[in-house]
């Protein structure tokens, strides 16, 4: 379970995430690909770093329990 990357894109979530997940995306991630956390509700907090370049579309759609980036 946990953030899947693809070279320089973080991809997608596998697996289940429990309620009050914290994500730190690695430094040198410059992509989050579209819908990589859609429907996430366990998500609260999420750190991305300066390297980030893209936020793909829906990305953090349907992330009900986000309330920090």
């Amino acid at each position: 379970d946990g953030l899947v990357y693809v070279g320089v894109i973080a991809y997608t979530y596998k697996g289940s995430m429990n309620d009050g997940t914290e994500i730190v995306i690695k430094e040198g991630t410059q992509i989050i690909a579209d819908g990589a956390f859609s429907g996430c509700t366990g998500l609260t907090s999420i750190t991305i770093p300066s390297s980030m370049t893209i936020i793909g579309r829906g990305a953090f759609s349907d992330c009900s329990g986000l309330k920090k980036l």
